[in-house]
C-alpha cells in the first residue's frame, strides 16, 4: 500500500493511504479558510452578575452627580478623553473527549457584547473582555481538525468555555500544533 506523507511533527509523522485522502486533508486545513464567528451561550449567572455590576455602577454615578467632589479613578468625561481596555494574561486549561475538545479561559464577568470567539477548521481566535476594561486575547493553531458548525462558546458568571467538535474521534496529543522549524524531510522509495 502507498503512503503520502501529509506533515511532519517532532516524533509523530501522519500519513494517509491514499492521494484522495491526502487532497481531502488539505482542503480541510487550508490556511486561507475564512474565520466565523462561534456561536455565544450566555448563563443565568452572567446575565444576573452583568445586571448587579450595571445597578452598582448607575448607584455610584447618581452619588457622584450630587458631589462636587472628584474621586480618584474617576473616568473622564470630557468629549477628547478615551479610555483604552487593558491586555491581560488568563488562566485557562484544555481537555477533551473523544469528540469534543474544551478550552476555558477563567475570567470573571465577561462582557458578550464585546467578546467573540471565531473559527476555521484549524484555528482559533478568542477576544474576551472581562470585568469591565480587561481583555484577553489568544490566537490558536489547533493539533486536529475540527467542525466549526457544531462548535459553540458558553459564557458564564466565573469563566469562558469554547467547546470545539471534532471533524475526527481521534485523541489529539495536544491542544496546539507543534511549531516547527525545519521542513519535512523526503522519504527515498527506491535503497
Amino acid at each position: 500500500m502507498e503512503y503520502h506523507v501529509l506533515r511532519t511533527i517532532p516524533d509523530l509523522m501522519i500519513h494517509a493511504h491514499t492521494i484522495q485522502e491526502c487532497q481531502s486533508f488539505m482542503m480541510l486545513s487550508n490556511p486561507d479558510e475564512p474565520m466565523t464567528n462561534l456561536q455565544l451561550k450566555v448563563s443565568a449567572s452572567l446575565k444576573q452578575a452583568l445586571d448587579k455590576l450595571k445597578l452598582s455602577s448607575e448607584n455610584e454615578g447618581k452619588k457622584e452627580e450630587d458631589s462636587d467632589e472628584i474621586k480618584i479613578g474617576t473616568a473622564c468625561k470630557n468629549a477628547g478623553c478615551s479610555k483604552g481596555k487593558k491586555v491581560v494574561p488568563c488562566r485557562h486549561d484544555w481537555h477533551q473527549t473523544g469528540g469534543e475538545v474544551t478550552i476555558s479561559v477563567y475570567a470573571k464577568n465577561s462582557v458578550p457584547d464585546l467578546s467573540y470567539v471565531e473559527a476555521n477548521s484549524t484555528m482559533v481566535n478568542m477576544h474576551i473582555v472581562f470585568e469591565g476594561e480587561k481583555e484577553f486575547h489568544r490566537s490558536v493553531k489547533l493539533w486536529g481538525v475540527i467542525d466549526v458548525k457544531r462548535s459553540y462558546v458558553n459564557m458564564t458568571a466565573t469563566k469562558i468555555e469554547l467547546t470545539m467538535r471534532k471533524a475526527e474521534p481521534l485523541l489529539w496529543a495536544s491542544l496546539e500544533l507543534p511549531v516547527s522549524d525545519t521542513q519535512p524531510k523526503q522519504e527515498s522509495s527506491d535503497q
